[in-house]
């Protein structure tokens, strides 16, 4: 008895998702403004992310960069002292962007841009679960809306018929209550969404400037930038045509 219930059940299931659902104008025309929503909080909460991890990624690259220079020079050679002052400023620059937060070490404004970003994808997360309840609804309306459009153009006069047109119009009625109350639920928390969107994407611009404000003056590096250009200004300001000549010349040496 069990079994065949299961079984009946999964008949009208199946029957319902083959069935093609109608298009409910108020509900796609917010379906589409959701889901532009949800891209656009996607793309900045991944980009405060990526942003973290790339001033992170940064500092690592610096670091092992600097420890390589600085082993191939002997003794106090002057590039051996700059690198390894580099280095140390670069040690520092860790400790600076993780009190700042920038690279994620204390908690920040970019914590609170994130969190808040999260709080409102979870809204998202949440409203995506009722619009794919609304459509699988809206096909189950569907169905009962036909088989009773059915039973009354047949327009028996058998007790049993009409008995089932009575069954059928009263589950077209809830289903169609369920209907309402889901679109309604999924409207209202979209119209939610787009006023709490200026807040929130706000946030995140703001924080994000912020970083790269903090990150970007911090002043020890320009100590470094003054050496480089007192210490190997001819370098810098050269187009290296010596060196290349002078590796073209070994290279035919070694020929």
């Amino acid at each position: 008895m069990f079994h065949k219930l299961k079984v009946g059940i999964k008949s009208v299931e199946n029957t319902f998702s083959k069935h093609e659902a109608s298009k409910d104008a108020r509900f796609e025309s917010a379906y589409q403004r959701f889901c532009e929503l949800e891209d656009k909080a996607s793309l900045l909460s991944n980009a405060l992310r990526d942003n973290r991890k790339a001033w992170g990624s940064l500092l690592v690259n610096c670091r092992d960069f600097l420890n390589h220079v600085s082993s191939l020079y002997e003794g106090e050679e002057p590039s051996k002292i700059l690198s390894q002052e580099a280095l140390q400023c670069t040690e520092a620059y860790q400790e600076y962007l993780d009190k700042y937060g920038v690279t994620g070490v204390q908690e920040s404004g970019s914590d609170k841009a994130i969190k808040l970003l999260n709080q409102y994808l979870e809204k998202i997360r949440k409203l995506r679960v009722v619009s794919d309840s609304q459509r699988k609804i809206m096909k189950e309306y569907d169905y009962y809306k036909d088989k009773v459009d059915s039973l009354r153009s047949a327009a028996s006069t058998k007790e049993k018929e009409r008995e089932r047109l009575s069954r059928n119009e009263s589950k077209l009625a809830e289903v169609r209550s369920r209907l309402e109350d889901c679109t309604n639920e999924f409207c209202k928390g979209v119209s939610q969404l787009e006023k709490q969107k200026n807040y929130v994407f706000d946030r995140a611009l703001v924080t994000f400037l912020h970083a790269q404000f903090i990150a970007l003056s911090y002043n020890p590096f320009y100590t470094i930038g003054q050496k480089l250009q007192d210490q190997y200004a001819d370098m810098l300001n050269s187009d290296f045509d010596d060196l290349r000549d002078s590796l073209e010349d070994l290279s035919l040496r070694d020929r």
